[in-house]
C-alpha cells in the first residue's frame, strides 16, 4: 500500500508549489502519485468537503507543515491576481500560522515543520530530505 503524505500550510505558504514539485520528483523516481488539493467553494467542492469531514480510512504517514511568516505569505498572496479572501491579512495569517505550529507540537510523531520562507527549490530539498528521513523505507 502507498504512503499518505500531507503538505499543509496557510495560503501563501507554498503548498501548491511544493505539492507539484514533490509529485514530479516522486514520479521521476518511478512512483505512482495521486495528488489532490483542497476543494473549491463550488457546489461540487461543497459536496467533497462534506465527504472529507468523514474520518480518514488511512491515517497520514507524514504531515509536512510549510511554516511561512505571515508577512511573506501576505506578499505572495498580494502578488496573485483576483479577489482576496477575508482572512488574507497579515494579522489573520499570523493567527493561522500560530494554530498550525500548535498542531505540529501536538502531533509531533508524524509531522514535520518545514521553513516555507526559503526559495521553492530550497524548500523542495528540505521536503525531500524530511520524507527520506521519516519514511526511508518508503523511498
Amino acid at each position: 500500500m502507498g504512503k499518505l503524505i500531507i503538505i499543509e500550510g496557510m495560503d501563501g505558504s507554498g503548498t501548491t508549489t511544493q505539492t507539484k514539485m514533490l509529485a514530479n520528483y516522486l514520479m521521476g523516481l518511478g512512483y505512482k502519485v495521486l495528488s489532490t488539493a483542497e476543494p473549491t467553494n463550488s457546489s461540487i467542492g461543497q459536496e467533497i468537503r462534506k465527504w472529507l469531514k468523514e474520518p480518514l480510512e488511512k491515517e497520514p504517514d507524514l504531515t509536512l507543515l510549510l511554516d511561512t511568516p505571515a508577512h511573506i505569505a501576505y506578499e505572495r498572496i498580494a502578488s496573485r491576481q483576483g479577489p482576496k479572501d477575508f482572512y488574507e491579512t497579515v494579522p489573520m495569517l499570523n493567527r493561522l500560522r500560530e494554530r498550525y505550529v500548535h498542531f505540529v507540537q501536538l502531533e509531533a510523531k508524524n509531522t514535520a515543520l518545514i521553513d516555507g520562507s526559503a526559495s521553492p527549490n530550497e524548500v523542495h530539498n528540505h521536503v525531500v530530505s524530511v520524507i527520506s528521513n521519516k519514511l526511508e523505507r518508503a523511498l
